[in-house]
């Protein structure tokens, strides 16, 4: 009886353990999901934006610096 209540006790955290590692990988995926899914193009956006900011100065300083000879 014994031997049969301990091997149900080790199934018990067993699966719990199987349970909670589930769970955990459930939320790493949803947290790559947000940085994939928002937080890469945010950043990528404002990169982007940034570097057109200055890619633009860059041309209008020249540019007004032709005009002005």
């Amino acid at each position: 009886m014994a031997d049969r209540a301990e091997s149900r006790d080790l199934r018990d955290r067993v699966n719990d353990r199987s349970d909670a590692q589930a769970e955990w990988d459930e939320s790493l995926r949803q947290i790559q999901f947000i940085f994939v899914a928002i937080l890469f193009p945010l950043v990528g956006r404002l990169m982007g934006r940034g570097a057109a900011l200055k890619i633009f100065t860059r041309m209008a300083v020249r540019y007004a610096l032709m005009t002005k000879h």
